[in-house]
């Protein structure tokens, strides 16, 4: 295992505080990375934005992923696999040639900027999941699961590892996994300018079969929680027949009847003006998808 003091002039931005060593690992192996994680202090590099975002107060080493077969995209016959530094910018390639129109393709082509999508890593996004992210609603739709190494090794469902945060710490992702399942989608990200992060976001996913809708997903990021599945737009999408839901009054009620979608408070955002607009983009992106 490879290590490096060369990153040794980074100081907090607090006064008064002293300058601090950081340390680079340069691992070539997995098992060398899953052992570095482990320890307190140490966080994994692949595109480094949220490293810069979140600050560098109580690192003590820095993991550099480059060396580490982790940036693959895997087609398989039941199942796509996705390497966590896989970059935006790669995977809007790598699935568009497998799936044209594919939600993720939709999701990420408006996420951030072009040099960003460039940057971005997929495993980044998932482990620091931030409340603006274009990425995780969709992979929630889509019941993406990963897989981990390092304290907590394993398979885990992208709800339970977003969920616990005992399954983030102390591990690095080293795929991610997602069903080959042709779906009919809708994305919808909330913003008040192209170039600016979403207040919240809309992923509705549906399965056909001719007139019937055989399998619905409905996801919402942002809202108290982060994000939130919502079961009533599921239950009446499936097995119904597309005739059947033009809007009589029964969507509308059961959209804006979703208590459970709260929004906190946030500066230039009131949050039952934030809720309403969610609720339109629900309705919008429902008829869409439903062919309504």
């Amino acid at each position: 295992m490879v290590r490096s003091r060369i990153f040794n002039r980074i100081c907090s931005i607090a006064p008064g505080v002293a300058m601090k060593e950081i340390e680079w690992y340069y691992p070539k192996k997995i098992e060398e990375a899953a052992v570095l994680v482990r320890e307190e202090g140490i966080l994994p590099h692949g595109g480094g934005t949220w490293i810069l975002m979140g600050g560098i107060r109580k690192t003590r080493g820095i993991i550099d992923l480059d060396h580490l077969p982790l940036r693959f995209f895997r087609e398989k016959k039941s199942h796509i696999e996705i390497g966590p530094c896989l970059t935006y910018a790669d995977l809007i390639e790598n699935i568009e040639r497998v799936d044209p129109g594919h939600v993720l393709s939709k999701a990420l082509s408006h996420a951030a900027s072009t040099p960003l999508r460039n940057r971005i890593t997929v495993g980044g996004t998932i482990s620091a999941f931030p409340a603006w992210s274009d990425l995780m609603g969709p992979l929630l739709a889509l019941e993406t699961e990963v897989s981990l190494i390092g304290q907590k090794e394993g398979q885990y469902t992208l709800q339970e590892y977003a969920r616990t945060p005992g399954l983030r710490k102390g591990t690095l992702i080293s795929s991610i996994r997602i069903k080959k399942t042709k779906w009919d989608s809708y994305y919808h990200r909330e913003v008040r300018t192209r170039f600016d992060y979403p207040a919240f976001t809309v992923t509705i996913l549906a399965r056909k079969n001719g007139k019937t809708v055989e399998d619905a997903r409905v996801v919402v990021v942002g809202c108290s929680g982060k994000f939130m599945l919502l079961i009533g737009p599921e239950e009446i999408l499936r097995e119904k027949k597309r005739a059947e839901l033009k809007l009589d009054g029964r969507l509308r009620d059961i959209v804006f009847g979703l208590e459970e979608i709260r929004f906190a408070r946030k500066k230039g955002n009131d949050p039952v003006y934030t809720k309403h607009l969610c609720f339109v983009a629900l309705e919008r992106g429902l008829e869409q998808i439903t062919g309504g």
